[in-house]
């Protein structure tokens, strides 16, 4: 088997999804930053999709926060919440 990133090569910070989950759900709740842990947290990645496109045709079509916001509604349905 192959393995692939699936990516859109648009780096994303915790904390920058935090926020869209927040205003996706319309709360926000206190966030504890914690100091790096050095060996152990990776910091900033942005990862590329170059061979899933040359191999499988892949390309990013949804944004993060549409992503962030299908799986949220979609938790809510299958967690009934």
């Amino acid at each position: 088997g192959e393995d692939f990133n699936i990516s859109t090569r648009i780096g994303t910070s915790c904390d920058e999804a935090l926020k869209m989950m927040f205003d996706i759900v319309g709360y926000e709740v206190p966030i504890a930053h914690i100091p790096i842990r050095k060996n152990i947290d990776l910091g900033n990645i942005t990862v590329s999709y170059s061979k899933a496109n040359t191999l499988l045709g892949y390309s990013p079509k949804v944004k993060v926060k549409d992503g962030l916001k299908m799986q949220i509604e979609y938790m809510k349905e299958e967690l009934k919440l």
